[in-house]
């Protein structure tokens, strides 16, 4: 999609424009969270821009939201460095004229700290995950992007110290900012997916090993065992799909796994329980989709997730890597249901209350102050 700035009116300021750089419009997270944050921070007259590698699903979303954005059109450039992305992103961001530049997962926040570099304006990152696969010499792109950085936003206080520890000299330039879930508008393309019989559990992970699926399903191979068969649909797509679901056929028990597809707060309502079995996370999105819709939720007690929800106040946390544990908590759910619609109001509640706004807010002002500093002025 091509779009150019408008002309300025003299007489007025020139708004703030922010660059947020991701590796694709594919299903994840990450890529929710940058299009919802741009989407909230275009409402308070910054024009934010996104410089994307790799076309997907979300694009519909992303236009609908009516951010303007560049689809490159390169291979994949996840979890890799990229020069011919960093050229990209550079040419772009001399294209827009950005005053900031907001990097989000690994390829994209090392192409885009140097691309930041190239053309002298302020960089943030957003670290959303522990991203144990890096290797040495990742870590080495990543502690020099952290260099880089004017500002290193954590979604959990586990990321930031593990930033801390690959860049010690840039842990006073470390927030914790938790996951908040932005309005985005649901794509015109809602799709559909056959619905197993009640009761009915829902996971959306990238299919790898720190979302552990394959918990899940010892869990629901153990709750069959027992008597109380439940069906699951899991949402995703990775590396895993194809053992894991030899491993659902080898145990009989009913899970469709429907591969990528976009879930909105309709397709989640449509389920009893959301489980997140992971042994490693940031703040996930999921969690906070649920949380929204009022559906009850069983996940792990890792990462930022505790930070979201409770254990017994708002949803059901167990240890990770425990099959027995999670299969005892869904069972909880399934068998207390008014508990669990107490303790899901409860959190729909408290997560009205702490909407989206002060977040907005929040990282704005981080955006003026690293403007200021590079023109040394105060901020407004």
């Amino acid at each position: 999609m091509e779009w150019r700035a408008p002309k300025a009116d003299p007489a007025e300021p020139p708004p703030l424009r922010v660059v947020h750089v991701v590796d694709s419009f594919g299903l994840g997270g990450a890529q929710k969270h940058v299009i919802g944050l741009a989407a909230a921070t275009q409402q308070l007259g910054v024009r934010c821009y996104l410089a994307v590698a790799t076309d997907g699903p979300l694009r519909e979303v992303a236009v609908r939201a009516g951010l303007p954005h560049r689809v490159f059109g390169l291979p994949s450039v996840r979890r890799r460095y990229s020069p011919r992305y960093v050229e990209a992103i550079r040419t772009y961001l001399d294209h827009v004229g950005a005053d900031v530049v907001h990097g989000h997962v690994f390829a994209s926040a090392v192409a885009a700290a140097e691309a930041a570099q190239g053309v002298g304006v302020p960089f943030v990152v957003t670290q959303h995950s522990l991203a144990r696969w890096r290797t040495e010499r990742d870590l080495v792109r990543v502690a020099q992007t952290y260099r880089r950085a004017g500002l290193i936003v954590a979604v959990s206080a586990e990321i930031a110290e593990a930033v801390r520890a690959i860049e010690p000299t840039a842990s006073h330039r470390v927030v914790v900012m938790p996951n908040v879930l932005f309005p985005t508008p649901d794509p015109l393309s809602d799709p559909s997916f056959r619905l197993p019989p009640r009761p009915r559990v829902l996971c959306v992970a990238r299919l790898v090993l720190e979302k552990d699926v394959g918990t899940l399903l010892a869990a629901l191979a153990r709750l069959a065992a027992a008597g109380r068969g439940v069906s699951a649909v899991v949402v995703g797509d990775g590396p895993q799909r194809a053992e894991l679901e030899e491993k659902a056929a080898a145990l009989q028990i009913g899970v469709d796994f429907v591969g990528e597809t976009i879930i909105t707060q309709r397709h989640i309502r449509a389920f009893d329980v959301v489980v997140v079995p992971s042994v490693s996370e940031g703040s996930p999105l999921i969690v906070l989709e649920a949380l929204a819709t009022g559906v009850p939720i069983v996940a792990t007690a890792v990462g930022g997730i505790p930070a979201l929800i409770r254990d017994r106040v708002e949803a059901r946390l167990v240890p990770p890597c425990d099959p027995d544990a999670l299969a005892t908590a869904i069972a909880d759910v399934l068998s207390h249901p008014d508990q669990a619609a107490s303790r899901a109001t409860r959190a729909r509640e408290e997560g009205a209350q702490s909407g989206p706004a002060a977040y907005v807010a929040k990282m704005v002002g981080h955006y003026a102050k690293l403007i200021a500093r590079r023109h040394d002025r105060p901020a407004q």
